[in-house]
């Protein structure tokens, strides 16, 4: 668990609006009321060390073999034939929940054993969908990643279509979801999104909600680069705080736990959707910035206007002639 610098810690989700417009370029956000954090005593910077050291560590030419593995794995599992089906990639509904789906084939024999949990998968796909660069994670990166260490066993190509399309619906239904409640958060100062460890009326246990940021922290492994800038700037780390009280980081033991760390994490917790909306919010200000300036247009030359060339006669007496 982790505290925030002395200059943050009173308002953190509206300096996390402030600073998330001034890193964009746009000003600061418009300010939300939400209720104070309380004083964390644990350093911060050490435990941003600690995840972001993790990020770099995958670096280029680690990540070389790891992206020709995903193609290979992503071609036999069919994904060529899953971006083709148009009412797939268009996001239809099917007939059953595509968690359901997902939760019957972990269930059967041929499943592989180290796949991502409900959970996990949708931390997964949300921390897929929020990845804030310019450029979105493409299947073909991500898709091989669910299944762990293992390869699952299908039985033809219906069951194929029917899990990986289960799971490009859901990725898909997250995006619209993301996008609704982005909005009603702009519009009307609401957060109504709600992550899948919080689908029920009780409050999340700590491990609903550890294995549901497991999920989000191997999407984070997809682009570390960018994850990994995030957690080291002033103004946006404090985005990604309330993930990292419940990050797995192997063998690193936390140099203190406080008293009222539960008090902590239920806070977190709850801070959890907030920040997956100005997430999206920043992956989608990147993404608008790195497109092209569209070429202005050339205004009509009237007949008897001075010719464009330069030459100084009239338009219809010099290049308007051809």
């Amino acid at each position: 668990m982790i505290g925030l610098p002395a200059g943050i810690r009173k308002h953190p989700v509206s300096n996390a609006e402030t600073m998330l417009g001034k890193a964009a370029g746009q000003g600061p956000l418009r300010t939300l009321p939400v209720r104070h954090s309380s004083a964390r005593g644990i350093n911060l910077q050490i435990e941003w060390r600690r995840a972001a050291s993790l990020l770099r560590r995958r670096d280029h030419q680690a990540r070389q073999p790891l992206a020709r593995l995903a193609s290979r794995r992503a071609h036999a599992l069919g994904l060529e034939f899953l971006q083709s089906d148009r009412n797939i990639r268009a996001g239809c509904r099917m007939s059953a929940d595509p968690i359901s789906v997902w939760s019957s084939f972990l269930a059967l024999p041929a499943a592989a054993k180290t796949a991502m949990s409900p959970l996990e998968l949708d931390g997964y796909l949300t921390g897929i969908v929020v990845t804030p660069q310019a450029a979105p994670i493409p299947p073909s990166a991500w898709m091989a990643q669910l299944w762990g260490d293992d390869e699952p066993i299908f039985e033809d190509d219906a069951q194929i279509k029917t899990v990986l399309g289960a799971v490009m619906i859901h990725y898909n239904t997250l995006i619209g979801d993301i996008d609704l409640s982005l909005a009603r958060l702009e519009a009307d100062r609401i957060v109504d999104y709600r992550p899948l460890f919080l689908s029920g009326d009780q409050k999340p246990t700590h491990d609903a909600v550890r294995a549901w940021v497991r999920g989000f922290w191997k999407a984070m492994e997809l682009a570390p680069e960018t994850w990994s800038k995030l957690a080291e700037d002033e103004r946006t780390k404090i985005i990604i705080a309330p993930f990292v009280g419940f990050f797995d980081l192997g063998n690193l033991e936390p140099l203190e736990i406080p008293d009222d760390i539960d008090d902590r994490l239920d806070e977190d917790a709850t801070l959890i959707p907030r920040m997956i909306l100005l997430l999206r919010r920043l992956a989608s200000i990147r993404e608008a910035a790195s497109r092209p300036a569209p070429l202005p247009r050339r205004s009509k030359v009237g007949r008897n206007d001075p010719c464009p060339c330069g030459s100084g006669k009239k338009y219809k007496r010099c290049c308007g002639r051809a």
